[in-house]
């Protein structure tokens, strides 16, 4: 009996031990992270410092070589006597430029040293949350077990809840994306169709009409296909998109025929009207789908935030009991 208490004191101890370990190393690598982010953008204060120290440099040695060489500088500076001073004062803005630029890049070279070294610690540390977490847990469910309550049952039941519900509206979500997929090809298709009849409407000859009558009969195949995906929106979601106008299964029926068969422009303006109303149906249609994909975007997130709240408050209330 002794031992088995023996036994579960030790047990308990390196616990303890392993737990408080492991607390350190996320506030460790929480720090971590902070500083590299800092030392991130001091890097890139540094990185424009440079391309503008660069420029500057670029400009004084420019200067220098103008006054040497066979230039209008050099000529004017020359007859006007000055041409030394000048060269004398240029070459000196250059080498300071160039002190300036050198001074820069060795203070990039620290820094980046530093963030390098900072990085490998991140890399060391990293997973550090995940297996306090664990750990935390295993400690509840041996307290839980020995009958003192965690509330670790009811947090696994909350996240459980709220995981399910979380995959169900990502489920949707991508559901609804598909569908604006499909939504913009149907727009592209029919502003191709737009575009070819009203080069019909104008006097266009067979070919514009048969390239508007291709460009058609891809909308209606498309539209065929998102009415299955809407149909099933729809039993996944109450707020799914309603079509108020358009009906898929005989979207330009008679009109092809009478296109095809009585080509003419009172015709070819029917068919016109007959897209353009399409076409704004599909804009109205992909309105209300980005709607509802941002609806469900913000459920989505507030659903991450309600499970990272209650796994802090809880592991918050573990760090205070034995």
């Amino acid at each position: 009996m002794a031992d088995t208490y023996g036994t579960a004191v030790k047990w308990g101890i390196r616990m303890e031990q392993n737990l408080w370990e492991l607390r350190e190393n996320c506030h460790m690598e929480e720090t971590l992270c902070k500083k590299r982010e800092e030392l991130r953008a001091r890097r890139k204060q540094l990185e424009e410092k440079m391309l503008e120290l660069s420029v500057e440099h670029r400009r004084e040695v420019q200067d220098v070589k103008d006054l040497e060489g066979l230039t209008m500088t050099s000529i004017l500076s020359s007859l006007s006597g000055t041409k030394q001073k000048n060269l004398e004062k240029e070459q000196k803005e250059a080498e300071e430029a160039a002190l300036r630029l050198e001074e820069a890049k060795g203070v990039l070279e620290q820094v980046e040293k530093e963030l390098q070294s900072v990085d490998h610690q991140v890399r060391q540390l990293r997973g550090s949350k995940e297996k306090y977490e664990t750990a935390l847990k295993e400690k509840a469910a041996q307290m839980e077990a020995a009958g003192v309550q965690t509330g670790f049952s009811d947090l696994e039941e909350k996240l459980g809840k709220l995981e399910t519900e979380f995959i169900e509206v990502s489920d949707v979500l991508q559901l609804g994306y598909a569908l604006r997929s499909q939504l913009q090809g149907i727009m592209d298709i029919l502003r191709s169709s737009r575009n070819w009849g009203w080069a019909d409407l104008l006097g266009g000859g067979p070919v514009t009409g048969a390239l508007k009558r291709d460009r058609m009969e891809q909308a209606r195949k498309a539209l065929a296909g998102l009415d299955m995906i809407l149909e099933y929106f729809r039993k996944k979601i109450r707020e799914a998109p309603v079509v108020s106008r358009i009906s898929y299964e005989e979207w330009g029926n008679d009109l092809f025929a009478a296109d095809f068969l009585l080509d003419g422009f009172v015709i070819d303006e029917l068919v016109q009207v007959d897209i353009v109303d399409c076409q704004a149906e599909m804009e109205r249609l992909y309105e209300q789908t980005e709607t509802i994909c941002k609806s469900l975007r913000q459920r989505a997130e507030s659903i991450r935030q309600q499970k990272e709240v209650l796994q802090k408050q809880w592991l918050e209330y573990m760090e205070t009991i034995g």
